[in-house]
């Protein structure tokens, strides 16, 4: 579990304030229904400009806002103002070191009643420093989750929704307590979904594999990413387990 380093000042309803007192009411509806859509964002320190250089913000934020759409989300600031905000938390954060951003709109209202229609939505936004997520040098040992990948006609995965990642927290969890870094997720049919909170790449017969956008995955920005960069070597199938033990 990454520790949580905060930065001094965040975001909260319309105001920069000391991160220690932008605290929400137990009455709150995202509270008690899981009613929040996020974004985790990236940056990351260039010692030569003494700057953090924010990983595809644009992209990251215009993904936020699309996303509000399914949750009948009013977002009270501009695309705009929400890239300003990330840019000034870094800049109020002074840190020199990686770190990771969480915009996140949630429904903020006092109500009863698990809806998401007609329920006043307001934004938070912090930052901490965060260098890697997880061990990029020695790997992982992985399992295959017991849990099945929630269906994108249930709560959708392509939805970065904080009610959601009960899913991929048990996942995680279950992974591990059974002595692993990391799970696996499958579909209900049994085909690979994603990790705990990552998409997955294989190399398979020189190559590069990942499960396409209908097999219950959010479509990650650094998943694109990677297949922009490799896309003479890229292709998508619905990877069933043997294939990805086979990988090797």
């Amino acid at each position: 579990m990454a520790a949580m380093n905060p930065g001094q000042m965040a975001y909260f309803e319309g105001e920069y304030v000391p991160t220690a007192e932008a605290n929400i009411s137990i009455l709150t509806h995202a509270f008690n229904y899981g009613t929040g859509i996020f974004e985790g964002i990236r940056g990351y320190y260039n010692g030569d400009e003494d700057n953090i250089l924010i990983f595809r913000l644009q992209e990251h934020v215009d993904r936020l806002v699309r996303n509000c759409n399914v949750m009948c989300m009013d977002v009270p600031e501009s695309q705009m103002e929400l890239e300003d905000i990330c840019v000034e938390l870094c800049k109020q954060s002074g840190f020199r070191e990686d770190v990771y951003i969480r915009p996140i709109i949630y429904k903020s209202e006092h109500s009863l009643g698990p809806k998401v229609h007609g329920v006043e939505s307001m934004t938070c936004c912090w930052v901490i420093a965060l260098g890697d997520y997880v061990d990029v040098d020695s790997g992982l040992d992985v399992g295959v989750s017991s849990w099945r990948r929630l269906s994108d006609n249930a709560i959708p995965s392509r939805v970065k929704s904080t009610g959601g990642y009960v899913n991929s927290a048990l996942s995680r969890s279950e992974s591990e307590q059974n002595g692993f870094d990391e799970a696996i997720v499958l579909r209900e049919d049994g085909t690979v979904a994603e990790g705990s909170a990552m998409n997955i790449f294989m190399v398979l017969e020189d190559k590069l594999i990942t499960p396409p956008p209908t097999a219950d995955i959010l479509i990650g920005i650094t998943r694109n990413t990677v297949m922009e960069i490799a896309r003479e070597e890229y292709g998508e199938l619905a990877a069933v387990i043997q294939s990805l033990i086979n990988c090797g």
